[in-house]
Parts: C-alpha cells; structure tokens; sequence
C-alpha cells in the first residue's frame, strides 16, 4: 500500500461512502486523491475525510462538484500542492488554509465566497488562484501584488471587486469583470489578455479558452490572438481595439453577423484572419491598416468589396473562397505586391481584368467553381499555379507554365486567343466594375439585368434607380450602349431629365420607364417621341 500514487474516484453510490472513507484513511503514501460527483445525483459529500493521520505525503486533492460548505481545518498539517474545491457550497475560506506555504494551485470558482482575504499574501509559492463565480463584494488586496510566483488568476463573475487590479509582473493571465470598479495601475500583459481566458463555454457549461493562442512580444504587449470555435459577444470584439501592438487576430468558426467591428485603431496588424463567420461587408476602414500583408475571409457571405481595400499596397495573401462574389474587380490589378489570390467556389460571372496580368509577383491564383469567366487565362510569368474550371468560356493568349501544371492530365486545353475574341469584351462586365468604381455602392444595388449579345455588348438592360441621385448621368451613360434592344428604368424621376441621348440608339425596340415618383412627368419627353423604331413603350 506504500506505493500508491494516485487515487480517484469519478463516483460512488450512496450509502458507500462511509466504507469507503475508512478504507482510504488506513491508506498511506499516495499523493494524489481525486473525487468527483460527474452527473451521479446519489452522492451528497458534504464534509471532508480527515487526512491529518499517515498521510503527509498527500499533495493533490480534488473535491469538486460536490455539496461541501466548509473546508476542513484537518487538511492544513498537510504539504499540498494543489487544492480543488470548485463546484460546492463554500462561504468562506478559513484563515488557516494560507498556512500551506507549498501550495501552488488553489481552485475554488462556483461557490459562495463573498470576501478575499488579505491572507492571501502567504501563499507565497502561488501560481494559479481562481476565485470566479462566487459572490464575491469586496476589496482587491494589496497583499496579492506580493506573491511573486502568481501567473494564473481569475476573478470573473462575480459581485464587485473595488480597489486596483493586480501589478504583479509574473502575471501571464488576468480576467476581471469590465463592470467591476476597478482601476488600472499600469499597464500589464496579463491585462491585455483579460478578454480570452476562463470565459464561459455556454454550450457544456464548463470553463474552456476561447482563444487557442495568445502570444506577447518582448515589452509584454498582445501580439498574436488567435480564436476558435465559440461564442464572442460585442463587449469582446469592442476590447480587441484596445490592443495597439496586436499583428495577428484570427476570428475563425464565430457567428459575427449581428455584431460589429471596428479595426481601424488596431493599425500594427499584418495578419487578419475572419473565416466562418457569416460577415457580409468589410468595413471601409480597413484601409487604416496599411501594415496588413495577409487577410484570409474564406467562407463567408461577402458579395462585394470595399474600393478601399485596394489602397492597402503591402497585401501579399488574400484569401476570399466560398462567398458570394459576382465579379472580379479590376483594381486587384492595383496590388503590386500580391503573390496569392483565392477566388474559388464564388458566383463570379464575369471577365478576367486585364489588370490581373500586371502582377508582377502573382505566384497563385485559385478561380475553380465559379459561374463563369470570360476573356483570357492570365498571362504572367511569376505563376506557379493557376487554376480555372475546364469549361469556362477561356481563351489562351499565350502558353504559361502554370497552364501545363495544373491538375488536369494535358493541361487547360484552352483555345488560343483570335483577333475578334482580343477586340471583344463584355460590356456587362465593364459597368459593373464602372458602379463597383462608383461611391454609389455595390453595382448589384443598380443593375437588376444585364444580358449581352454574341459580341459581348449590352442587348438588354434593366436598372433600379430608386437610391441613385443623379439619374441624368445614367441616362447618358446608357446613351453609349449602341446594341442595346431592350431597355428598364425602375423609379425614374423624371423631373428635369434630358432622354437626347437615347437616339444614339438604334436598335432599341422596347423602353419602359417606371417612376414612383408622384407628378415627376408633366409633359411627355420630345426626345422619347423621337424613338421611331421602338415597338414597346
């Protein structure tokens, strides 16, 4: 029996305990007693066994989840290590417990402690103190700054706690309440971490990080944080602004639709990561981190994106696969130092921006499961890999090693590019990156149709003017479209417009012209009148 270690016990049935106290007792040399209640409703241990006989070697003990109230004055002849009383009835913490001068590990969240002792101070070897969820409303004392060793401590959920926070410097992890009246000292690392540890985990009801990596940098600032898999609510994304040193912030597997987020003050960041996260938009402030070099958005619910993006020239990675783009803009051609590019499982219906091909250092480009693109496969030596669906409607301006390396057996057997395929381009592509170009916002919010002829020019066109001011411009705008057959205009007012532009129109055999704008036409339009070949109106 000497040279037992370790006893645990997940549970015992009721009734048994007492046979199985005595036992235990005339056991001697283990160092390590565990039990846990688990989900047995028969077991009520609402006292501690008396480990003062033959047991000095005993260095761990856990009692959680059970119904103990009281500590038991019998557990302080002992060298313990590590005490875990968490998920029990106690109110408080006898002074003599702060004479185990050994003890590094003190659990005791989810009971009913309303104080902090001042004895706390004693506990000099201390390295992880968690108080969290009690019913703590009292001062913070100045007696815990002393413990040189303390690393861990969490003192969330609970009442109030009054006075300073901690100082100590061997603090790595700090959680407090942002509601407690608390002040700051000074700036601590363990403060900045104070959003990622011993939250909640709602789903199993137990204490889980919801942070897989933290990492500080030499002056003790957070500079990597790294999220998976839970719950945020604002009041932790609103901290995550506070972090000024912060380079690297990953968000991946969060439901961040119904929150905000404002990264404009993290401007140190080189590294974004927001990946399953059902957003929709990037706000146009993400142009303030000028330092960002890599930002991964893979499988959300962004249809368009923000022109200002574009002014991030240091951008070397950028990951959109799985949303819902519609088309490719033309001002990724703007970013000179990019090397990687994923546009895969999208709804990109549209041509290849010829723009594309002035980057120089464009190693890998992903454009695999779209609908459709159109015009010619890019061109530039610096690809190592490139890859398109078989079936797009694709020509070769020139043969490219990226081409011949993909995962198809021969290659992208694309058709060689003609002269009339090189003149031609599909203007329904050409107004959307027009709009896309526009502060009028997303192009999708104008053009409700859009369909070309074998030429790739406009034939028929539907726009929804009803959020645009100056539907003048629009107007002279389409005067351009030479091919244009058919022609919708919801919610024109036609107060003050000039149609002169529209006899530039041929072709145009069907005009309609919708307006939900009252007494707006008070004459019909001359110009309108002049449209002899119309068959519709």
């Amino acid at each position: 029996m000497y040279f037992i270690k370790y006893i645990h016990i997940n549970y015992v049935h009721k009734g048994q305990f007492g046979t199985l106290h005595y036992q235990i007792l005339i056991l001697k040399g283990y160092h390590q007693f565990l039990i846990l209640k688990n989900s047995i409703d028969d077991i009520v241990l609402s006292s501690i066994p008396d480990f003062s006989i033959n047991h000095n070697n005993l260095e761990h003990l856990n009692f959680g989840n059970n119904n103990i109230s009281s500590i038991s004055n019998k557990l302080f002849n002992l060298d313990l290590v590590t005490i875990n009383f968490e998920y029990n009835k106690i109110t408080e913490i006898p002074d003599k417990i702060f004479d185990l001068i050994n003890l590094k590990e003190l659990y005791l969240s989810n009971n009913q402690i309303t104080k902090i002792s001042d004895s706390f101070g004693n506990l000099k070897n201390l390295e992880i103190l968690d108080l969290s969820n009690n019913q703590i409303y009292s001062e913070l004392p100045n007696s815990l700054n002393n413990l040189l060793n303390l690393k861990i401590i969490n003192l969330r959920g609970n009442v109030d706690i009054k006075r300073k926070i901690l100082t100590n410097e061997s603090l790595e992890e700090c959680s407090y309440n942002s509601k407690y009246n608390i002040c700051k000292a000074k700036d601590l690392k363990c403060f900045t971490q104070e959003i990622h540890k011993y939250l909640e985990n709602k789903k199993s009801g137990s204490y889980e990080s919801l942070i897989s990596n933290c990492i500080n940098n030499s002056n003790g600032k957070v500079k990597t944080i790294i999220f998976e898999d839970g719950e945020l609510n604002q009041n932790y994304i609103d901290q995550i602004s506070n972090l000024k040193d912060l380079e690297e912030l990953e968000i991946d597997i969060y439901d961040l639709s119904k929150l905000s987020y404002n990264l404009s003050e993290v401007t140190n960041l080189e590294k974004f990561e927001l990946a399953e996260n059902g957003i929709s938009s990037i706000p146009k402030q993400i142009e303030n981190l000028k330092k960002l070099e890599h930002i991964d958005l893979w499988d959300n619910q962004i249809e368009t994106l923000p022109k200002e993006i574009f002014n991030i020239k240091n951008l070397t990675y950028v990951n959109l696969e799985n949303n819902g783009l519609k088309i490719i803009p033309n001002q990724f051609g703007e970013l000179e130092n990019l090397e990687f590019l994923n546009l895969n499982e999208n709804e990109i219906y549209s041509e290849i921006p010829e723009s594309l091909n002035q980057l120089s250092n464009l190693k890998e480009i992903y454009l695999e499961f779209n609908v459709d693109l159109k015009g010619k496969a890019l061109t530039n030596e610096s690809l190592e890999k490139c890859t398109y669906n078989k079936n797009y409607n694709l020509c070769r301006a020139k043969n490219i090693e990226c081409l011949r390396n993909s995962d198809e057996k021969d290659g992208y057997l694309f058709e060689l590019c003609n002269s009339e395929i090189n003149d031609s381009s599909n203007e329904c592509d050409k107004l959307y990156n027009y709009l896309e170009g526009e502060e009028s916002g997303s192009y999708e919010s104008i053009v409700n149709t859009c369909n070309t002829n074998n030429k790739g020019k406009i034939r028929i066109l539907k726009l929804d003017l009803f959020e645009q001011n100056d539907h003048q411009k629009r107007i002279n705008e389409i005067g351009k479209l030479t091919e244009i057959e058919e022609l919708i205009l919801n919610d024109i007012n036609f107060k003050d417009i000039n149609f002169d532009s529209l006899k530039n129109l041929s072709k145009l055999s069907s005009l309609i012209l919708d307006s939900n704008y009252r007494n707006s036409l008070k004459r019909f339009p001359d110009d309108i009148l002049a449209l002899t070949q119309l068959k519709e109106l």
